[in-house]
Formats: C-alpha cells, structure tokens, sequence
C-alpha cells in the first residue's frame, strides 16, 4: 500500500452525481506523476457549460496540478505525465500514444478515440490565467492580439474589433481605451490581471481556467474581477482555483474540495457551504485545518 493509500484510504468521499447533459468539460479517473511521484489519485471533475465550478481545499492537495492537466500544460515539462482522460465536448484531448499503453497498463477498458489536434489549438480552447498577472512586455493592444495572430489569419480591421470587444468583455476597455499602445506592464495589478483574461478571450475559448487569480489584488480589483467572471459565465465555461472560500461561495455553481491529491467532495455550491458531507470538508470550511 503507498503513503497516501495509507493516509486516505479511511477518508469518506461525497461525489455528487454530475449533470449528464450539458458537460462542456470533463476529467475522468485522473492520475498524475512527477517523474515517479505521483501526485493525483483518480480525479473526476465535471465541468458545465456556462457555469462557474471552484475548486478548493489546503495548499499542495492538488487544485492547481488539476488545472494544468486540463489544457495539458504540464506537457511542457517531459517527466511530468497524466492518465486518465479529457473530454473537451466528448472528445479525448488528454489520451496520446503513451498516454494509451498507461491506461492499458492500468487495466481501463479504452473505448474512444484520441481527439488528433494540435495542443496549442487545445489551449485556444481551454484559455488560462495564472496567479500572477503575466502580460507581456508589449502594449497593450499587441497583448491582446497575440493569441489572435498566432491563431488566425485577420485583418488589422477585424483585429482592431476582437481587441476592444475582449477588453469589453473584460470589463479593462473604458480604462485603456485612450492608451493602447502603452506598455501592458504600465498597468496596475488588476488591470494587467484583467489584460491577462482578454488576452484569453480574445481567441474565442469554450473554458477559462483561473489559477488563484485575485491571491495578489485588493479588494476593489477582486470584486471588480468577480464581476467580470460572472458575467462571463453567460458565454464559457469558467473553472477556479481558490483559497478564498467567501469568493468560492459568492460566485460558483459547483464546487470540488481536494485533500491529497483526492477529489474528497463535489457537489453544488450552496450544498457544500451548507451542508458538507464529510468531516474532511466539514473541518475545512469551519477552520480546522488549512
């Protein structure tokens, strides 16, 4: 038995069962390693469409390693691996050939097919926002845009309309308006965190994945955020890592708490803060533990 069979095989789990239509989204059975540590331990996550799902739970139990499986961007890094499977509308995007040989080594039955498509097009897909806002040093304009050039072929007209409707949807454009080609990095921390998600929406993604994305704003640039979120909501699927378990319950639909690597309980929002299921969680929304 490993170390954390030990420490969790007496945890309690409540799953909730997960909308079986409507899924925009989708971790199964997830495993994860670093080299040989492994570090997520059958995972499932479901995601659905134009709903804001939070995940929370202490430090290092793996909210952020979940995130990062979802648009594979832990693929930049060799030793790391997954097995397990996403579905991004149905479709496998996690499942390659030496994912495949892992899952048959685990003994899963393999009935779909991997999704054939380039990784940088999945992550047009599934955007992301990290903790620290990370504009890049150019303007403003040219932050935005990038994804855009990389990913189509526009005009500078049409270019010019996807910028400033994503500075719109970002809640940034009456502030930026005016000084476009400024430096990005002249921005104030939410601003150039609010730059950072019309960078994403500027390709059009079905999710957005939020890394702790208010952990370093005021509170007038958080709330200013969480607007933004919300309203968002009504176009994507938003997914987001938090220690904040006030913004978890002020902006979420559904909500997974994670404890060593385990998805320990998922379920709505307003039933998790209100009615845990296990002691686990029960401690952790009341302060036990964190």
């Amino acid at each position: 038995m490993t170390k954390n069979e030990n420490m969790v095989e007496d945890l309690e789990q409540f799953i909730a069962p997960p909308p079986t239509e409507n899924l925009n989204l989708e971790a199964r059975n997830l495993d994860f390693y670093y080299g040989t540590h492994q570090t997520l331990f059958n995972v499932s996550l479901p995601v659905e469409r134009n709903k804001i799902t939070a995940l929370i739970g202490p430090s290092g139990c793996g909210k952020s390693t979940l995130l990062r499986i979802l648009n594979r961007i832990y693929a930049l890094y060799p030793q790391q691996y997954a097995v397990g499977r996403v579905l991004l509308d149905g479709k496998d995007i996690l499942t390659d050939h030496n994912t495949l040989s892992r899952l048959k080594d685990r003994g899963d039955q393999v009935e779909l097919d991997p999704l054939d498509c380039d990784i940088s097009q999945i992550r047009a897909r599934i955007g992301m926002v990290f903790q620290k806002p990370t504009p890049f040093p150019m303007s403003i304009y040219d932050n935005v845009a990038y994804g855009v050039r990389l990913h189509f072929n526009k005009s500078r007209q049409e270019i010019d309309g996807i910028v400033e409707r994503a500075l719109h949807r970002a809640a940034l454009w009456d502030e930026v308006k005016d000084k476009l080609k400024d430096s990005g990095l002249s921005l104030s921390g939410g601003q150039q965190q609010r730059l950072c998600v019309a960078r994403g929406l500027a390709v059009e993604p079905e999710v957005l994945l939020l890394d702790e994305p208010a952990s370093a704003l005021d509170p007038v640039s958080t709330a200013r955020l969480e607007e933004t979120l919300m309203e968002l909501k009504k176009d994507l699927s938003i997914v987001i890592v938090t220690h904040n378990l006030q913004q978890a319950a002020r902006i979420s639909d559904y909500t997974g708490f994670m404890y060593l690597g385990n998805m320990i309980e998922f379920c709505s929002t307003d039933r998790l803060f209100a009615r845990p299921k296990t002691r686990r969680a029960r401690d952790y929304l009341t302060g036990r533990f964190g």
